[in-house]
């Protein structure tokens, strides 16, 4: 994630706008559909290896829409708000994060074992799906 933040913040936002987050979006949306997958065919006894795979796939994911929203945010914002609008940015980005660990945590720990791993994971890709959508209309 960290690297390909760097790669997309240093060069690819700068060359392609915001069209960046949406490649980003369906890095993620494979990677986590890859988890999925990953997580259906898993042995319960077993660590699956595959899946390291598939966080990779959703880490570049993460990593390629991350610069290219915040820039599409903060795009029309003054320079003189530029500070607090990216502090709050910011704040909603951590609250967020942590509401969606605490719900589908519960869904996982509720449902336990691979299958809810997987649920999660369809969850996380229908979020992602629709936070594109969001993005799309935004920048419309």
């Amino acid at each position: 994630m960290a690297v390909s933040s760097w790669i997309a913040g240093s060069y690819l936002v700068p060359r392609y706008g915001h069209r960046i987050m949406f490649v980003g979006a369906a890095f993620a949306i494979a990677g986590l559909a890859a988890a999925a997958l990953v997580y259906r065919t898993a042995v319960p006894t077993e660590f699956p290896v595959p899946l390291l795979g598939a966080l990779a796939v959703l880490g570049i994911g993460v990593g390629l829409f991350t610069p290219a929203f915040f820039m599409a945010a903060l795009h029309s914002v003054t320079q003189k708000e530029v500070g607090s609008a990216a502090g709050l940015l910011n704040a909603v980005q951590q609250l967020g994060s942590t509401f969606g660990v605490a719900v589908l945590g519960s869904l996982y720990i509720a449902g336990g074992g691979l299958r809810a791993a997987e649920h999660c994971c369809m969850i996380a890709i229908t979020l992602v799906a629709m936070t594109s959508l969001f993005a799309a209309a935004v920048r419309l």
